[in-house]
């Protein structure tokens, strides 16, 4: 099998190894899935991880013993080409960049993996000069300037002869990649027809997606109905992304280190980097710098010493405030109440918001205990920063935090 290398050679077979053998069992079952993790925390390096070939060798071909060609077609969603006006409203882009990226993206993989090369009649509808035909057709031309309105069927088509033509059981597994950019700049029909096309083929047409919310909140309450087909696929194969693992960490601080031809963190201070940041990729990036070349730390240094240290470096607090920015404002409101009870040396009632505490939980964002106080609220370097951004009058959370010029450190 003709997959792609890795281009992380520092980084080994078992970086993140608990979140690759749950995303891989999933797609041997023949499920898609969503991958929720909040922002920075590694979502896209993760796929590339998926996308290694030594990575599907050791957790899927051999720990699952698949027999079907699985091919990962990854779709990042800065790649979508400018939309057409959609047929029926002039107002509304159309789905047409999603299907051409789809085709484009699976036109590859199929070449790359030598899936239909073994086809030499020309006029078979499965050989690459006819893929590459209907490809094409999915394009406007001056003879024919709507056919954009059936990219839809082109697409059917192009997968229909794929599978037809191959000589062996494929999968197509489709990964979206900053999956709320798609949601902004396709129509909801885009994503019913995914829905059909999982209809038509089974678990040989499987969906990965990467966000950082669940689906039910990114979409607006009113339009949950029309985003059910698609969004029922992911009801039983949701995988949230949590942060590193020691193994992870100190694999990222090695790695960062030869990058740059510097001296890796010694152990105590990367067991302290790790308490303090949770293993939050760029909070762990964010706490290499401050070791190397700076020396802002030191492994003498106490976790609040660490911690203050830190939060005066303007590229953790841009770490934080992108983890603040990508919660929903009901996730807010919950650490927010967290910071305001200590503020105000109370102690705070987290049942009402219990769905949503949940949520944070599994976001890593908040560690579970019988008790829930503002001292749960992960990473430390997060939590501090939270205190010192939310001034003790302000009134709820709908704002952004400002991180003051002189922190308050919390003890």
């Amino acid at each position: 099998m003709n997959r792609p290398q890795s281009a992380s050679p520092h980084l080994g077979i078992d970086f993140r190894s608990n979140d690759l053998q749950e995303v891989f069992g999933y797609v041997h079952a023949g499920q898609s899935i969503e991958i929720i993790g909040v922002g920075n925390v590694g979502k896209s390096n993760f796929i590339q991880r998926i996308l290694r070939r030594d990575v599907q060798d050791r957790y899927l071909y051999e720990a699952y013993q698949e027999r079907a060609h699985c091919l990962f077609i990854h779709l990042d969603a800065n790649s979508l080409l400018e939309p057409f006006p959609s047929a029926m409203d002039p107002n509304t882009p159309s789905g047409w960049p999603g299907y051409e990226l789809m085709a484009s993206r699976l036109l590859r993989a199929i070449m790359e993996n030598n899936i239909v090369n073994h086809i030499t009649n020309t006029n078979d509808p499965a050989h690459p000069e006819s893929l590459y035909g209907m490809y094409r057709r999915l394009w406007p031309d001056s003879g024919n300037d709507r056919v954009h309105i059936v990219a839809f069927r082109y697409l059917e088509d192009l997968i229909h002869r794929i599978f037809a033509g191959a000589n062996y059981p494929i999968r197509l597994i489709f990964i979206f990649d900053e999956f709320e950019k798609l949601l902004n700049e396709l129509p909801i029909r885009f994503f019913q027809s995914l829905r059909s096309l999982r209809d038509q083929y089974k678990d040989r047409v499987l969906y990965i997606t990467t966000a950082r919310q669940i689906l039910p909140l990114l979409v607006p309450e009113a339009h949950h109905h029309l985003y059910e087909p698609f969004s029922e696929l992911f009801t039983n194969s949701r995988h949230f992304l949590l942060p590193y693992g020691p193994s992870d960490t100190q694999q990222t601080f090695n790695r960062l280190a030869a990058r740059r031809d510097l001296e890796a963190p010694p152990a105590s201070l990367r067991e302290q980097l790790l308490a303090v940041t949770g293993g939050h990729g760029g909070l762990v990036r964010a706490g290499f710098a401050a070791w190397a070349p700076t020396r802002l730390l030191d492994d003498q240094m106490t976790d609040q010493e660490v911690v203050a240290t830190m939060l005066d470096i303007p590229a953790v607090q841009e770490e934080c405030k992108t983890i603040w920015a990508s919660l929903s404002n009901d996730e807010r409101e919950v650490l927010f109440e967290m910071v305001r009870a200590r503020q105000d040396n109370r102690a705070i009632a987290i049942k009402p918001f219990g769905a949503i505490s949940r949520l944070l939980i599994h976001k890593g964002l908040l560690l579970q205990t019988n008790s829930m106080a503002f001292e749960n609220i992960r990473p430390l370097v997060f939590a501090a920063f939270l205190l010192s951004a939310i001034p003790p009058e302000a009134q709820n959370a709908a704002a952004m935090p400002s991180f003051p010029s002189n922190p308050i450190i919390w003890s």
